[in-house]
């Protein structure tokens, strides 16, 4: 199982990050041609579902729920990392904010649009959330750092974790027909940004990954009444794929023994 909203919300802010003046928007979009900006970046998945590394189910514990405690001095600024299911969610807070405001934060972080977790999350008192998991690996390697503490119950899973590529083509459409400022120089430009630190890890908070970055491909040819110019390349990505069941709790077996030697009494109970 991976996350699909999350490809889209990750690769979408990313292209937002690096021409910011251009609408971004992932096909089929009904965006009409008047609101978008002078250049338009469309992105779709052309294919997907390929697994990489061992598919072979590993028995460990996984979280059945989880408690996060913020703490810290609230005079203070504090920042909160929770890491889950291959993602990355950061929270800072300035100075004379309450535990409860902090709270909040990170509960606003972990059910932000595109990137939530599957859980229900659950306010507890003034400074703690607690999160029941809508499947058994939606809490899946839940760890905190920073102003917070985490609490858990786990139980045994059978987890099936790798890697699923998806091949995602970049088309780039722009109302200027030159090479310096069309759609060719939009989408070097975004092939050139993609390998930078900033971007890389902004799509590791998303739980994505870039194995190959394709050629710009000029389509002059296919360009419409409403765009001079048109170029496309594709993005070989990965995603962190999980899947879990539960493994069904053993039986307990209690034994007692009388004085007799012959006589032993055994109780099985599920």
């Amino acid at each position: 199982m991976i996350h699909l909203e999350r490809l889209q919300a990750g690769l979408g802010s990313a292209i937002e990050a690096i021409v910011s003046d251009a609408t971004v928007a992932w096909s089929p979009s009904q965006l009409p041609r008047e609101q978008a900006r002078r250049h338009l970046v469309t992105l779709q998945r052309l294919s997907g579902g390929h697994m990489t590394d061992d598919p072979t189910p590993r028995t460990t514990p996984v979280p059945t729920s989880a408690t996060i405690t913020v703490t810290g001095n609230p005079a203070n600024a504090r920042a909160v990392q929770v890491l889950a299911t291959g993602a990355r969610w950061r929270v800072i807070v300035p100075a004379a904010t309450s535990n409860a405001d902090l709270r909040d934060a990170i509960q606003a972080a972990l059910s932000a649009l595109g990137k939530s977790l599957d859980a229900t999350l659950t306010p507890a008192g003034a400074d703690a959330i607690v999160l029941t998991p809508a499947n058994p690996a939606a809490l899946h390697g839940i760890t905190v750092r920073g102003s917070a503490l985490l609490s858990d119950t786990t139980s045994l899973a059978k987890v099936t974790q790798g890697w699923e590529s998806s091949r995602v083509q970049v088309s780039c459409s722009s109302a200027d027909r030159t090479t310096a400022g069309g759609a060719h120089a939009l989408a070097q430009t975004i092939r050139g940004a993609l390998r930078r630190p900033s971007v890389t890890r902004l799509l590791d908070e998303y739980g994505i990954g870039l194995w190959d970055v394709g050629q710009v491909i000029d389509h002059a040819r296919k360009s419409g009444s409403a765009w001079e110019s048109h170029a496309t390349l594709d993005l070989h990505v990965v995603q962190l794929s999980l899947d879990a069941e539960l493994v069904p709790a053993a039986q307990s077996v209690a034994a007692s023994v009388n004085a007799d030697p012959q006589t032993i009494e055994i109780e099985v109970s599920p």
